[in-house]
């Protein structure tokens, strides 16, 4: 009886651990996409929004946050971004997928490349840049970017942003990249800070999560019900086999 009780108890510790285990390994999945028209910020100063020049272009977002540790170093973030821009300056291709662990300014967080949840940033928040407008997007990206202008490659490890909004400012898909040094050296503001003010798709890992959870705690309803079953049926075996 004791032997039975004590590895209930482990099988009502391990189902929980491994169920959080495998939710960390496997991640939590999002995308988005945009197309069309769109606008791009033009001048020395690439947050003074009322500078923007209409543009052409798309942008695809994949990612896979593995969730909160305590060293980026554990699990990765994983991402796949990319962005084709017609500009007057030139064609551009961007290419995101490396994360950013750690950001360039040694202050603000990058969640290890990819968070979730609405996470207010920017504006007022201490978090990002003061003069964007306060945003709590509902995908948010830190990574470094390979970046092609008219087919050719021009610039690696730029360091870039990509913010999915459903409302408010800046509503949409915005892209900024080295909008902070300004060293973009094949365009001739030194950024690109493009934003798409329509959402055509959006997928959010809200629904898998909980389906995960849903599962997961009725894997351990079933062994709590088995193990409490045979925990209670065992004495009754005993005295049978006696009697």
């Amino acid at each position: 009886m004791t032997r039975i009780l004590i590895l209930f108890v482990l099988l009502l510790i391990l189902p929980a651990s491994h169920i959080e285990a495998t939710v960390t390994k496997e991640g939590l999945p999002a995308s988005a996409k945009a197309s069309g028209t769109g606008n791009i910020v033009t001048g020395p100063d690439p947050y003074n929004l009322d500078l923007s020049n209409p543009m052409q272009g798309e942008i695809s977002i994949r990612t896979l946050n593995h969730g909160d540790r305590w060293s980026a170093l554990m699990n990765k973030d994983e991402m796949l971004i990319e962005s084709s821009i017609s500009t007057s300056d030139g064609d551009y291709h961007i290419i995101i997928q490396e994360p950013m662990l750690h950001h360039p300014n040694g202050v603000d967080p990058t969640w290890s490349g990819v968070v979730y949840s609405n996470q207010p940033m920017h504006g007022d928040t201490d978090t990002g840049i003061a003069e964007l407008p306060k945003v709590e997007p509902a995908i948010a990206v830190w990574g470094w970017a390979d970046v092609y202008k008219d087919g050719k490659l021009v610039q690696t490890n730029v360091p870039s942003h990509v913010m999915v909004v459903e409302k408010g400012d800046w509503k949409g898909i915005t892209l900024a990249i080295h909008t902070e040094d300004k060293r973009l050296t094949s365009n001739t503001d030194g950024y690109i800070l493009a934003n798409w003010p329509e959402i055509e798709q959006l997928y959010l890992p809200k629904e898998q999560k909980q389906k995960r959870e849903w599962i997961g705690w009725g894997a351990l309803l079933f062994l709590t019900v088995w193990f409490g079953w045979l925990a209670i049926s065992e004495p009754h075996n005993r005295r049978s086999k006696k009697a």
